[in-house]
């Protein structure tokens, strides 16, 4: 999420369930996310927890399927 506003994005994942991990770039934060499941092929949407705006990564990790 390359944004400085921090806004939502959509993506199209695989169906299955996630391990989410966020990486702010401003302040080096990480937080875990809740685990995501995705029940079909539509596509989702993901916004950045933190409470500042800024660019993020988020990781995501398949751990069922």
């Amino acid at each position: 999420q390359p944004s400085e506003t921090g806004d939502t994005f959509s993506m199209t994942l695989t169906p299955g369930r996630y391990a989410v991990e966020w990486h702010s770039l401003g302040s080096r934060e990480t937080v875990p996310g809740t685990t995501l499941t995705v029940a079909d092929d539509n596509p989702i949407s993901l916004s950045a927890p933190f409470e500042t705006a800024g660019p993020a990564v988020v990781h995501l990790r398949r751990i069922a399927g």
